[in-house]
């Protein structure tokens, strides 16, 4: 598994210079957290489920 080929991510995310037990770290642009994966598909969700999440606190934070 050492050897797969990671894709191209999608937009606003970033391969960081370390890798996590040789798996690639990626950080989300203006965001505070990263993801250790090789599938970027992944990393599609991430920002399909932080949407949702965003959408149902709404901008001022408070539950709707």
């Amino acid at each position: 598994m050492d050897n797969v080929p990671v894709g191209e991510p999608p937009h606003g995310w970033v391969r960081v210079a370390d890798d996590v037990w040789g798996v690639p770290l990626w950080k989300r642009q203006a965001e505070p957290f990263y993801v250790a994966t090789r599938d970027t598909d992944q990393l599609l969700f991430i920002d399909a489920a932080l949407a949702r999440f965003r959408r149902l606190i709404g901008s001022d934070g408070a539950r709707r």
